[in-house]
Formats: structure tokens, sequence, C-alpha cells
């Protein structure tokens, strides 16, 4: 049975993730990503972005292998309301 995992994402991901987004034709999204260094910088800043809550990166592995990513964004305008 395939073993599905995620994991946050790591710097040493940056080759296999400018290969999957240079690789793969996006209908609806916009990849900024033009260069593996490109790449390189997004996950850096990725590793502020979770620090601080604003957002939150996973590498998805299949068998091991990374295979895609995902991300949640907060919304931080959004207010909670305490009842």
């Amino acid at each position: 049975m395939p073993q599905v995992k995620i994991r946050p994402q790591e710097l040493s991901d940056a080759k296999r993730f400018f290969e999957i987004l240079t690789h793969t034709d996006f209908e609806f999204i916009e990849i900024p990503i033009e260069t593996l260094e490109d790449e390189k910088r997004f996950l850096n800043l990725s590793e502020v972005k979770r620090k601080t809550n604003f957002e939150h990166n996973y590498s998805i592995l299949l068998d091991g292998k990374l295979v895609g990513l995902c991300g949640i964004r907060i919304d931080q305008h959004l207010s909670l309301i305490h009842i």
C-alpha cells in the first residue's frame, strides 16, 4: 500500500520543487518561480512566514519521494469574534 506523508518544506527540497513547478501546466494559479535560486529564496522566506504564523507550506511525499506541495495561508485581516 502506498504511503503518503506531509512534512514542513526544507531548503533541500528546492531542486525537486523547481522540477515540479517548471514541468507542470498550472491552469488556475501563477507560479512566480523562474530559476532554482528563486525557489531557494521562496523556501527561505517560507520559514519566516511559518514562524510568524502567516503561511504554512508542506512537502508531500509518496513512498518517501517528494511528489508535490501544499500550503495554508492565514488571513491576517480576519478578526475572530469571541462570545
